[in-house]
């Protein structure tokens, strides 16, 4: 069975670009545009890793990842926030949310398939 990859941002392009990415690699990929409807894809569907932007309408990245955390179904799934922001408070404060990693925009491809690898195991 394929591991399944959860992406989350905004941006529809920036979907579009990791879903192609991530799939010629060989996961399934969901993807959501906003904060509530990852955490309802993540309730449903349990993906193995969930790729989270921070900056979403409604509900942050960092609110994401909380509520992610509280939920005892959806808490042991790693997350990595892939994001714009490389400020050492946002970091710390994903890391604080039980973030795995944390990886800044523009991204290396080989950098985040290699942490994609080492979040699933």
């Amino acid at each position: 069975m394929k591991q399944r990859i959860l992406v989350v941002d905004a941006d529809a392009t920036n979907r579009k670009l990791l879903h192609v990415r991530l799939k010629n690699c060989g996961y399934e990929v969901l993807e959501a545009g906003d904060g509530q409807e990852a955490v309802d894809l993540a309730g449903k569907h349990h993906p193995d890793l969930v790729l989270l932007d921070v900056c979403m309408p409604g509900m942050s990245g960092h609110d994401v990842a909380a509520r992610l955390k509280r939920d005892a179904a959806t808490r042991d799934i790693p997350i990595i926030m892939l994001t714009a922001l490389s400020e050492r408070a946002e970091i710390a404060r994903a890391h604080a949310n039980g973030v795995l990693d944390y990886v800044v925009k523009p991204f290396d491809a080989t950098e985040l398939q290699g942490k994609v690898r080492r979040a699933l195991g």
